[in-house]
């Protein structure tokens, strides 16, 4: 592979250990098996239930499941990490419809005035999210709460051992992305229990899988509002929450909360596109030891561009309320973080008291910058024109005056 292009980073001995093991084997479907009936009778012996609540996801599972087999090109521990993945949903949705068994009331809670940030990834939607879930009149779901919404009273769960499983088997995705079992998560760590979203396209090569879910986004921002209910059920408040994709969904989130502020962060799209380029791949790379880098480069420099242009065009035409927007720029909150916060409760209309800055500057000062270290990926990896990107993003760059950034 020429220098130019993407490298995928070195494996943990114990990791390549264990895939060479799976390529001895030459079958290591046998030794960690992806079918629907064993991963069905596992969730069902581990909880001891059957009712996996409404039926939309199984169509989206099984071609799910057929991909992985098809399509990703796992190694051993691909099919591993996969397993536990596909397994913690399965059981999530089997407590869930036990959960609404005993309280149906559950899902006849209102979500009410939710607060969703929202932008390409790699904008700044992480760090803004945790910082306005330092103020305590809002409520940020938990990355455990997303991974585990239906948990008995009283069911301990080791989530941070969940999450940091991840990290352990490709440890530069720490620099990459960062999460914590009892801090603010995105929403993706919750939408996956219903077999919708894109991460699980986003871990593995799934064509067949993006195509199926690709519109279905009804489907999608119902799951979120049940998952909502679930979580308020134990602990109410205003929420506040998070997730990229939620960029391709607005009108639906709208036709589900009315009554949503939506604020979308924005940032040269060009520095985002070879980041976001790089931790996919990498995702990919923690399963698989066949990544196609310019075949998800080629799909984002194309979607990207049309994305951001169908947003602007909702909300210039009232297909979705541009009022309801609140707009941040990542160089507004690099540059002045608390400022720019401020701006943000001005135009919600709520009061940024003394208590919440000072969590927020607590916290800030306990997340420099690339305290885990960086990636090395540059714009050329994507093998585009520079000029060319540029032009497309043009008009989206004036619409939101976002400032051009050195690649």
């Amino acid at each position: 592979m020429p220098e130019s292009e993407w490298q995928p980073p070195p494996r943990p001995d114990w990791v390549a250990r264990l895939n060479a093991v799976g390529r001895n084997l030459g079958a290591p479907e046998a030794v960690i098996p992806l079918d629907e009936t064993s991963l069905l009778t596992a969730a069902t012996a581990a909880t001891g239930l059957d009712d996996f609540g409404p039926d939309e996801w199984r169509e989206p599972f099984r071609i799910l499941l057929d991909d992985l087999e098809r399509e990703a090109q796992l190694t051993l521990a691909g099919r591993l990490l996969a397993r536990i993945d596909l397994l913690r949903s399965l059981t999530a949705r089997l407590r869930m419809a036990e959960a609404e068994r005993q309280h149906p009331e559950i899902v006849e809670q209102p979500v009410a005035a939710p607060i969703i940030i929202t932008g390409l990834g790699r904008t700044g939607t992480t760090i803004l999210h945790e910082l306005l879930g330092c103020d305590p009149a809002l409520r940020a779901p938990s990355g455990r709460e997303l991974r585990f919404p239906a948990l008995a009273p009283g069911a301990a769960v080791d989530a941070a051992a969940d999450i940091d499983l991840w990290v352990d088997f490709v440890p530069e995705f720490l620099a990459m992305h960062e999460s914590t079992s009892e801090g603010p998560d995105e929403d993706s760590a919750g939408m996956v229990h219903d077999f919708m979203s894109p991460v699980w396209s986003a871990c593995h090569r799934a064509p067949h899988f993006d195509a199926a879910i690709r519109g279905a986004n009804t489907q999608m921002t119902r799951f979120h509002r049940r998952l909502l209910q679930h979580l308020q059920f134990r602990a109410p408040g205003r929420w506040l929450v998070k997730g990229p994709t939620h960029l391709s969904a607005l009108p639906d989130f709208f036709a589900e909360y009315p009554d949503a502020r939506v604020i979308q962060t924005h940032r040269d799209p060009l520095k985002v596109l070879a980041s976001t380029a790089d931790m996919i791949a990498t995702l990919r790379w923690q399963r698989s030891d066949s990544v196609d880098y310019a075949e998800y480069a080629q799909g984002i420099t194309f979607g990207y561009p049309l994305l951001l242009d169908y947003v602007a065009g909702q909300r210039a035409t009232g297909v979705v309320p541009d009022e309801r927007f609140v707009d941040v720029r990542y160089a507004d909150l690099m540059r002045d973080p608390m400022a720019t916060l401020a701006s943000i409760y001005g135009q919600l209309g709520l009061e940024l008291t003394q208590e919440a800055a000072q969590r927020m500057r607590a916290h800030l000062e306990n997340r420099p910058r690339g305290r885990h270290g960086a990636r090395d990926y540059r714009f050329e990896h994507l093998g585009v024109d520079e000029g060319e990107m540029r032009e497309k993003f043009a008009a989206y760059m004036a619409r939101f005056d976002v400032p051009r950034e050195e690649l």
